[in-house]
């Protein structure tokens, strides 16, 4: 399918496809009103959905921490169907967590025709480690406590979004047996055919990572790498995952051979995306 956006190339009257964007953990839609700004002035004329889980953005906030996420990408999956302006097709950017949720709904919605999905920080394959809570930031601190009283007990798991992302390399078959959203969505535990050809549907994937990454922890996760098993200093790529590469599950390494998957790194802390990097990278594979 992802051919049809070649189409959009060639056709008069510059069309540009719709932006649905997805904001990060214990935010909400309206801290990407700079981002929608920024890209009604790139691209004049463009619709953006502004992703929201729930009804107002302090709802939206508390699912992205406590609302499971199979729970939020059924949400997500219905909104974006329901919306008449992407039925023709839309690109997709992902922000941190916003990035991991993005890709998975990908997988796991079917009928959305996407064309460039950019996953900006996203913690493709996990996280073991969380940063420093903003001051009086009460979920946050809550969150850490929780985590480190158990994430992969079943109350931690039930409770908190970010336990069925956290993977402990010390114990890598506990996350395998007890994690209830990484561990299937990433295809480690069992291979479901839908979720690889669906993202293959997907005209182009590309993962920005942030290589002064202090909150999504190894930030090699975000290129979908990992600390390897028993320890946390050195990692592993996608390349040498068997899973994800050698067994290609996913579909990346076949995007990869058709020039479909792209890595970017930008040499800075989390989600501080320089205005060159929209320029150069970002709104030209926006623009249609």
């Amino acid at each position: 399918m992802y051919w049809i956006f070649a189409l959009f190339l060639i056709l008069p009257g510059g069309y540009s496809l719709p932006v649905v964007l997805w904001h990060g953990v214990n935010d909400n839609a309206a801290s990407l009103y700079p981002v929608v700004k920024r890209l009604q002035a790139a691209i004049p004329g463009v619709y953006i959905h502004n992703l929201m889980i729930g009804p107002d953005n302090d709802m939206d906030k508390l699912n992205s921490v406590f609302m499971d996420p199979h729970k939020q990408l059924d949400y997500a999956c219905s909104v974006l169907q329901s919306d008449p302006e992407l039925k023709e097709g839309f690109h997709a950017l992902g922000f941190s967590q916003g990035g991991l949720l993005m890709r998975t709904l990908l997988q796991t919605c079917s009928n959305l025709t996407v064309g460039e999905f950019i996953s900006f920080g996203g913690p493709q394959a996990g996280v073991f480690g969380l940063p420093d809570c903003p001051p009086l930031d009460t979920v946050c601190e809550k969150v850490k406590i929780l985590l480190d009283f158990g994430a992969y007990t079943p109350l931690v798991q039930g409770m908190i979004a970010q336990a069925q992302y956290w993977r402990d390399p010390f114990n890598d078959p506990l996350f395998r047996s007890k994690s209830r959203f990484l561990a299937g969505m990433n295809q480690l535990t069992h291979f479901n055919p839908v979720y690889r050809s669906n993202l293959l549907k997907t005209s182009n994937v590309t993962l920005v990572r942030f290589t002064q990454d202090a909150t999504v922890i190894p930030y090699a996760s975000e290129w979908f790498g990992f600390f390897k098993p028993g320890q946390d200093k050195e990692v592993y790529s996608l390349q040498e995952s068997k899973e994800l590469w050698t067994e290609d599950r996913l579909g990346l390494k076949e995007l990869w051979e058709q020039n479909r998957l792209h890595f970017l790194s930008i040499y800075a802390d989390h989600l501080k995306i320089p205005n060159e990097f929209w320029e150069n990278e970002v709104y030209p594979r926006l623009r249609n």
